[in-house]
């Protein structure tokens, strides 16, 4: 459980640069942009986006002192750097090489601040692409869910088989996280339904779920069919049937009726299932599937 609240924690403080809600500005009004840029070293996060937010309103002729600021010895002034770019959106284009170069910065922070604001440049940023794939299997999981979501989300680039390396690459380290394999799955579901080197992947994840995996089981699934291995999720949904879980075991039924007749095999599973489980949408969805399965055997 502590480690789900940390995650959770971590997840709100970064979502704020990618377009979430962030604190008001407030006092930084008419603040010089020498002011701001000593600002952005402050201890507080709440204060140093606000003021790379204050700067970014002053537009594009800012972005010659925050490249910069990307620079600086503080990790606290480069990451507020990138939170400033990223608000600039494609006024932020001119950075793009020190922003590439701030992908391998020693600190996770800015590295994915740096992913996220180039994502926030969009189309333009299409020559950085191949480094945010990189950026994708990053040794951070928060690097490689901001490096995921600019490239599912920043229409970065249309290069179909490096956005597929890129997602297939994360969802094979089970660190990841659903936060990022729900990018790579995107990536998966507008470019690769029927790419087979993801399958390896796909069983990965249904394998080991990451925390936060509520409604994701079916979605695996769903991609596995699509590239003809519907038949090999069936040992793992098995797996994911234990009673005494909550939300997973209802997504695993529901997936496995689903599939109908190739999900045979676990039909004692679904009937302990059906009996034992703790949360009622289980014992529905289990009684549901057992249902559709047998129904398609009798065909």
């Amino acid at each position: 459980m502590n480690r789900l609240v940390i995650t959770l924690v971590l997840g709100a403080l970064l979502l704020a640069p990618c377009g979430c809600a962030a604190p008001p500005a407030e006092g930084l009004e008419g603040k010089s942009e020498k002011e701001l840029l000593r600002a952005f070293g402050a201890e507080l996060p709440d204060e140093r986006l606000a003021a790379a937010k204050a700067m970014a309103k002053k537009g594009p002729e800012v972005v010659p002192k925050l490249i910069e600021a990307l620079k600086h010895k503080d990790w606290r002034v480069r990451r507020s750097a990138t939170d400033a770019l990223a608000d600039l959106k494609a006024g932020a284009k001119p950075a793009m090489p020190a922003l590439t170069e701030a992908l391998k910065d020693k600190d996770a922070w800015v590295r994915a601040g740096a992913a996220v604001a180039l994502g926030s440049i969009g189309a333009d940023a299409k020559v950085a692409a191949p480094a945010l794939a990189e950026a994708a299997v990053d040794g951070d999981l928060w690097v490689r869910k901001c490096a995921l979501e600019s490239l599912a989300r920043g229409n970065v680039t249309d290069d179909k088989e490096l956005l597929l390396k890129a997602a297939v690459g994360a969802m094979a380290i089970r660190e990841s996280g659903w936060a990022a394999k729900r990018f790579a799955m995107d990536i998966l579901n507008r470019h690769g339904k029927d790419y087979k080197p993801a399958i390896p992947a796909l069983l990965r994840v249904l394998e080991a779920p990451p925390e936060g995996m509520w409604d994701g089981t079916p979605r695996v699934v769903e991609l596995l069919a699509g590239m003809g291995a519907a038949g090999k999720a069936v040992p793992y949904l098995i797996e994911l049937l234990k009673p005494e879980r909550r939300t997973v075991p209802r997504k695993a039924a529901e997936a496995l009726g689903k599939l109908g007749g190739p999900a045979a095999p676990a039909l004692p599973a679904l009937r302990t299932l059906a009996e034992k489980a703790v949360d009622k949408g289980a014992r529905e969805a289990a009684k549901k599937a057992i249902e559709q399965i047998e129904a398609a055997m009798k065909k």
